[in-house]
């Protein structure tokens, strides 16, 4: 009888320990990054178009702050906005066309290292439809964020969003945390972190509803006159309501830093 029970006990604990193994592999699977991970953000349609690196560009890619950005050393690139699933944390890096030719390439700051995703990873890159109503999009200082009803709300998953790092007159793509109002930047093989005040000024992609109209404003230099807004032939759709609005999107051609603080939000 005993050696009965003893012999049921092992079996009992084998398969415990089967089940055991097959949910940690589930688990593993998990958080390995796929290619048809897709992200929305509540309210809109926002669009991650999944991507490998040194593959075509993909069409209507969101650049930050619209045009090229100016370095330290006086040159300029465009940085578009790229997002990578780690672990099942949201990570946002900028994008480049690889040589300058229409593919694409990548880095983020990952586990405190600045990573090139050159033939390793999949991830995703923002489009914006910009023919779509119902939406403003902005690029909005940090320390809006914390004003209490503000209606300005960032384009996020989980509590990263798209952040422009203001550094001695250099403006270079990486993410902020928009809960924490702190910031991450991957550059020239080093990660930076940022903290509050020194993150106030720096920029973050916003978007606001608007039941009229979806316009992507300009971005407009102190002391240059401001260019005229994209034009938009798509009609208008009908009815008070803010919920009825579809936004994919597609390239920002001109984004917006406010200038001042008296501008109207």
């Amino acid at each position: 009888m005993e050696v009965e029970l003893l012999i049921a006990l092992v079996m009992l604990a084998a398969m415990l320990f089967a089940l055991m193994g097959q949910n940690r592999q589930k688990q593993k699977k998990a958080l390995i990054p796929t290619t048809t991970t897709k992200w929305k953000i509540k309210g809109g349609k926002e669009k991650w178009v999944d991507v490998k690196t040194q593959a075509s560009f993909p069409a209507n890619a969101v650049a930050a702050l619209g045009h090229p950005l100016e370095l330290p050393n006086g040159a300029t690139t465009t940085q578009y906005i790229g997002l990578l699933l780690i672990r099942g944390k949201a990570i946002i890096g900028r994008c480049w066309k690889w040589n300058n030719q229409p593919a694409v390439a990548s880095t983020f700051a990952i586990d405190g290292k600045e990573v090139n995703t050159v033939g390793q990873h999949h991830f995703q890159v923002l489009t914006i439809d910009q023919t779509a109503h119902g939406y403003v999009y902005k690029w909005k200082r940090m320390s809006k964020l914390r004003t209490p009803g503000y209606d300005w709300l960032p384009i996020h998953e989980e509590n990263i969003a798209p952040c422009v790092v203001v550094e001695e007159g250099a403006h270079k793509l990486g993410m902020a945390d928009v809960k924490g109002f702190t910031a991450v930047l991957a550059w020239s093989g080093a990660i930076v972190n940022f903290a509050p005040p020194v993150t106030d000024d720096f920029l973050v992609l916003c978007r606001r509803a608007d039941s009229d109209n979806k316009d992507i404003e300009p971005f407009t230099p102190p002391d240059a006159a401001p260019p005229a807004l994209p034009s938009c032939d798509a009609p208008r759709r009908p009815g008070p309501s803010r919920r009825i609005h579809q936004v994919e999107w597609s390239q920002v051609d001109s984004s917006q830093v406010e200038t001042s603080d008296e501008e109207k939000t």
